[in-house]
């Protein structure tokens, strides 16, 4: 099959969260299986160009914003063996030449016009691709324009749930400033009689839905979070809607083979559990000097996120001070484009910065990022809601225990150490279920007994953990009878 992928981000080049990785992970995996795929998203002033080979213009193409028509340059490179096309619009306005990939009050307009200019785009392709692969909100639009323009094509239009509290509510407005006139009942907000709403439309007029684990789904369907009544739309569409779980790409996340790592971690089939254990013990004390935290025994709790709201943001901060009460250490690396997210844990990070225990780091670092997953014991998420989660896959494979709420993803891939219905060899970490600070105390407490009093049971949880693998074999299978069935 081909298959062209819609997306706003792609990692490495342009990452912001979960979905960048998706974009990446899913269309290698579909590679690897003989299938042809393409990738086209904008091209971001923070682009990292130099992750792109044979980076060239490919073509230019026309399109209407705002009653004038501007030329785009269409950019052709390969990101790990995958055919990519970026964007640049040469508009007076620069949707896309900014410091940030999200965060302006037109995010709507900027993502609506890239999906024009991806028609214009594919106007120009010699072939048309058997599916298009739409990702979350920004591209939603597509469900609808591809088919107003391309009546009798053989493509089908699946798209992508990464996050349903992203919508893209805009004026009717920016509809006519992309050259649409008529605006099609599908994307009138559910709230409110004036808006309309990219991503209700796409869900009503894509040939199939996919949001990314299964228990998500099913919750999406009794009540979305922030999703402005959304779930009445999704039971609308359950007999083409399903969750499918997101995988992650163990090439990036290869202990064996870290760069950033003082000492590589061998597969735990080529060595002893304790020859493991030495390798994790010598990471350990390595972030600890990367951190400059005190060198000692204490448990390190970890913490990589995005700071939204949607992240448990206030659980996070009491969970660092809940830690330091109980002797422990915690690291946090957080990102947010939210101002006032970014202010506060600015102000954490200040009241932090003379604790020995503590460490708050509010930029992205690869390097850092990777040491944390090595060298922490665990490595907390407390979300109020979480569609999937790559997080604690990813610490799963470096032996560090996820301590999660039992949400979305999260409740697919983390099983509980007392859970009585778990089989022991699903066993790899700590669940609390209530959003309270309770709820997140009672989880740290019990792995800190474990972590003092029953070692013996964590070295379990971290053999569990090292052998159980969410790669993207399975999801690429869903995903390709999803295809298949839109195809019928």
């Amino acid at each position: 099959m081909e298959i062209l992928n819609v997306a706003i981000e792609l990692a490495p080049i342009a990452k912001i969260g979960g979905l960048a990785d998706v974009v990446l992970g899913l269309p290698l995996e579909l590679k690897r299986q003989k299938h042809k795929v393409k990738i086209i998203l904008p091209k971001h002033k923070l682009l990292k160009t130099k992750e792109i080979e044979n980076l060239r213009v490919y073509k230019t193409v026309d399109c209407i914003f705002r009653k004038r028509r501007y030329q785009n340059t269409i950019y052709k490179g390969r990101v790990h063996g995958l055919d990519v096309y970026l964007v640049e619009d040469h508009t007076f306005f620069h949707l896309f030449d900014r410091k940030k990939i999200y965060g302006y009050k037109n995010d709507s307009l900027r993502f609506m016009y890239f999906c024009q200019v991806v028609i214009e785009f594919l106007k120009m392709e010699k072939h048309l691709p058997d599916i298009l692969h739409l990702h979350d909100w920004h591209t939603s639009l597509l469900a609808y324009t591809y088919k107003e323009t391309f009546p009798q094509a053989h493509t089908k239009t699946i798209l992508t749930v990464h996050n349903f509290a992203y919508q893209g509510v805009c004026p009717p407005s920016y509809f006519r400033h992309v050259g649409i006139q008529n605006i099609p009942k599908a994307f009138k907000d559910q709230k409110t009689k004036t808006q309309m709403n990219l991503l209700k439309g796409g869900l009503l007029l894509a040939d199939q839905i996919v949001t990314v684990s299964p228990t998500f789904a099913k919750e999406a369907l009794k009540k979305i979070i922030d999703g402005r009544g959304l779930e009445r739309i999704v039971r609308k569409i359950q007999h083409k809607y399903q969750g499918i779980l997101n995988g992650i790409d163990y090439t990036i996340w290869d202990p064996h083979k870290d760069p950033y790592l003082a000492k590589k971690i061998k597969n735990i089939s080529q060595i002893t559990f304790k020859g493991w254990s030495q390798c994790k013990i010598a990471n350990k004390i390595d972030l600890q000097k990367a951190t400059k935290l005190a060198k000692n025994n204490k448990p390190i709790i970890a913490c990589v996120t995005r700071l939204a709201p949607q992240k448990g943001l206030a659980l996070i901060r009491h969970a660092i001070q809940y830690t330091l009460k109980k002797g422990g250490q915690f690291v946090l690396l957080g990102s947010s484009a939210n101002k006032r997210s970014k202010k506060s844990f600015q102000n954490l990070k200040r009241q932090m910065d003379p604790n020995p225990n503590a460490q708050v780091y509010l930029e992205h670092s690869d390097r850092l990022v990777h040491k944390i997953f090595a060298g922490a014991d665990f490595f907390i998420i407390p979300s109020k809601f979480e569609p999937c989660g790559i997080t604690q896959m990813i610490a799963l494979n470096f032996g560090t225990l996820p301590i999660v709420r039992k949400t979305g993803g999260l409740a697919d891939t983390i099983h509980d150490v007392q859970d009585t219905h778990a089989q022991k060899k699903e066993k790899n970490g700590f669940v609390f279920v209530p959003f309270t600070k309770k709820g997140i105390e009672e989880s740290i407490d019990r792995a800190f007994y474990f972590f003092e009093k029953k070692p013996h049971v964590l070295d379990q949880l971290k053999q569990n953990a090292l052998h159980q693998k969410f790669d993207w074999k399975s999801s690429c299978k869903q995903y390709l009878q999803v295809y298949k069935k839109a195809r019928r």
